[in-house]
């Protein structure tokens, strides 16, 4: 068994929430969304949570400060790798939030992955941060993305975290579900938090936690008070 942890952190505005929690919990993988590059060691030098792969998606206007996606671990990585699946950024772009046009025009949408061996078991562990669209709903880039996201996963032994910006129930999160089991719990309706998101408390179920059918996923449950939206844990098992 692993303990694994998702969490789109909203940059560095709750680093000091996000590390006292990894601190509670202890996980051994951690996959972080919207994590800015400069605080990765800050992280790891309070964890053990010592191994790191970050892909970056973008600069963020607001200080200049590059972030993306990142998996941490505290058991050193047998593979790692990305894949860019949408946007016309390469990671070094200011991201643009004007409009949805421009976000895609200087954002980098893709998979990180990693392969490790947690307690003899065998794991492959990726993360994402899907395109936004507003009040969620779908749009054409985003049919397209997750048509070329469900191409590079749809053959793979994997668990898939990640922030999706498309609510379950929709035309995105369902396509994610066809391709990989989708372990949050049914009666779960939002992963938004409803004291720390700047919209308040949308109903909005946009977190995703998926695995394939070699994988077992137990006890999942959402933790709020950290960021924007809730980190999602769970235990997972290899086959």
């Amino acid at each position: 068994m692993a303990y694994l942890i998702t969490l789109n952190m909203e940059r560095s505005k709750h680093l000091g929430r996000v590390i006292r929690f990894l601190l509670e919990k202890n996980p051994d993988i951690v996959c972080l969304q919207e994590l800015v590059a400069g605080d990765i060691d800050r992280i790891s030098n309070a964890t053990d949570l010592r191994y790191c792969h970050y892909v970056q998606m973008a600069i963020h206007p607001l200080g200049s400060l590059p972030f993306g996606i990142g998996i941490l671990a505290r058991e050193r990585f047998t593979e790692t790798d990305a894949t860019t699946y949408a946007g016309a950024g390469e990671g070094d772009s200011t991201f643009d939030r004007s409009s949805p046009e421009t976000r895609l025009a200087t954002g980098r949408y893709a998979i990180a992955r990693v392969r490790l061996v947690i307690n003899r078991q065998d794991l492959r562990i990726a993360t994402t941060h899907f395109p936004w669209t507003p009040e969620g709903q779908t749009s054409g880039f985003q049919s397209e993305a997750v048509r070329r996201l469900t191409e590079i996963i749809r053959k793979e032994s994997i668990i898939l975290t990640g922030d999706f910006n498309a609510p379950r129930g929709g035309p995105i999160f369902e396509e994610l579900a066809v391709t990989l089991k989708d372990c949050i719990p049914a009666h779960v309706t939002t992963s938004i938090d409803p004291k720390l998101h700047r919209a308040g408390p949308l109903q909005l179920m946009v977190d995703g936690l998926f695995a394939s059918s070699d994988y077992r996923v137990e006890d999942v449950r959402l933790h709020a008070g950290l960021s924007d939206h809730k980190a999602i844990s769970a235990q997972v098992f290899s086959a």
